[in-house]
């Protein structure tokens, strides 16, 4: 099968996760009708809320920090080739133990950013 194939596809898929679910009842895919998806849902978020973590784990603000270096892995991939994954340092994300309005603000539009540029 070529990527082409199911391309149209999967950018709906991720567009929906990532934006959330627009349109008509019953248009949505993943997400249920109305849902604001991964970006809006991060952006009710305070930064002391992102700074939480439940039993001792990650932090909220590790995991959207940890996917962003992961697009933006995958968008080097895209765009030069070679491999980005190869020297990969993926623990970095999950040593944020907390982070400021301006920290959150950075790890949120970082996230923006990249995936807007995989879509």
């Amino acid at each position: 099968m070529q990527t082409t194939d199911i391309t149209r596809s999967l950018t709906t898929l991720f567009s929906e996760l990532v934006d959330g679910a627009k349109g008509a009842p019953g248009s949505a895919f993943i997400l249920n009708a109305g849902d604001a998806g991964l970006l809006a849902s991060l952006d009710k978020l305070s930064a002391d809320d992102a700074s939480r973590s439940a039993h001792g784990g990650a932090t909220i603000a590790a995991h959207p920090e940890h996917e962003r270096y992961g697009l933006s892995l995958m968008n080097r991939w895209a765009t030069e080739g070679g491999n980005p994954f190869a020297n990969a340092k993926w623990d970095e994300a999950w040593k944020i133990s907390g982070v400021d309005d301006t920290a959150w603000a950075e790890i949120r539009d970082g996230l923006r950013d990249e995936a807007q540029r995989w879509l």
